[in-house]
């Protein structure tokens, strides 16, 4: 009888124990990615002479991969957007092919703006007709750098544009600049630039305390008379996905240095030298210009060369065991209907 009771014991404690380690599994299983594609700048396979001078603090052990929102771009989707927030009620719509990339682009021209979109984002550009034409031509002054970000957030406000995560991050002064012929070695003031005189306003993006690199971008464009001629918004609709196990950043520093991940240099610094000291790691989220279903964490490098001029790596964070190297993301575009 004793026994007998043993074995339904032992057979209650070995049901129990396979239920729960079932549930816990059924918990630990996570989805595969696709393969994070980053730009091939600097070159795959390429080793750099960096030395670590930073230490990585009370790293984390995962970290949350989110998924990007997408709607179809269609000729009604570009038209009620024209209509409906941007207050372009009479206008001629056309589209064309794009590239493979950004997918199909779409353009609403009305009597005073054109409202371009790219399809696979979507990617959204509103500009004044013809404003560098009448910028060029007025007399009025250019705002300071604060009356232009009150300006462009108040116009991006009233249009429901502005998005909510945004943060200030400067100005660039685009002034007009003296054109210089030199005829017989006398310097001649041909004119100035017709594109300059004007400001952008720029606004970055962070989530979870980090930045994004790549493709995010919203800023706005303020002329003379304190006139907004332009607004780009490059901001996709993201949504958590999944927390994946992550990398230590010992292991992505040696990735790293052995050719993999991306080095990038400074805009119109062509002669940089990918050697010098890591100075810093931080974590930040790649988006890529065109079509893209994830949103990965990424180790972004800030580093000096030896000349002492800036330059970044970065590498996705993602451990490889949850990644599907045959499939990339971004992939190849889906048919946007146009």
């Amino acid at each position: 009888m004793k026994r007998v009771k043993m074995v339904s014991v032992l057979l209650i404690v070995i049901i129990i124990v396979t239920v729960l380690y079932n549930i816990y599994s059924a918990e630990d299983e996570i989805d595969k990615l696709p393969m994070l594609k980053l730009p091939e700048k600097a070159g795959p396979d390429r080793k750099r002479d960096l030395q670590l001078k930073y230490h990585f603090q009370n790293s984390p052990k995962s970290q949350m991969v989110y998924k990007v929102k997408h709607e179809t771009i269609n000729k009604e989707w570009v038209i009620k957007l024209a209509r409906d927030k941007f207050n372009i009620q009479e206008g001629e719509y056309s589209s064309d092919e794009g590239n493979s990339l950004l997918g199909a682009y779409h353009y609403y021209r009305g009597k005073e703006w054109v409202l371009e979109v790219k399809a696979a984002r979507p990617i959204i550009e509103l500009t004044r007709f013809k404003w560098t034409i009448e910028n060029e031509k007025s007399n009025e002054r250019l705002p300071t750098e604060e009356e232009a970000k009150a300006i462009a957030i108040d116009f991006s406000k009233k249009l429901d544009i502005y998005p909510q995560d945004a943060v200030y991050r400067g100005a660039r002064f685009m002034i007009e600049k003296e054109r210089i012929i030199d005829i017989g070695g006398t310097k001649i003031i041909q004119g100035f630039e017709t594109y300059g005189g004007h400001i952008i306003l720029d606004f970055d993006r962070f989530l979870n305390g980090y930045g994004f690199w790549g493709s995010v971008s919203f800023h706005v464009k303020v002329a003379k008379g304190g006139k907004v001629v332009k607004v780009y918004q490059s901001w996709p609709e993201l949504e958590p996905f999944k927390e994946y196990p992550i990398i230590k950043p010992e292991e992505a520093f040696e990735r790293l240095i052995n050719g993999n991940g991306i080095i990038w240099h400074v805009r119109g610094q062509d002669d940089y030298i990918p050697e010098g000291n890591v100075y810093e790691i931080t974590f930040c989220y790649y988006i890529s210009p065109g079509y893209q279903e994830y949103v990965h964490p990424c180790y972004y490098f800030k580093c000096k060369d030896i000349k002492g001029r800036d330059f970044m790596g970065m590498i996705g964070a993602i451990k490889d065991e949850y990644i599907d190297k045959t499939n990339q993301d971004p992939t190849n575009l889906p048919v946007h209907v146009k």
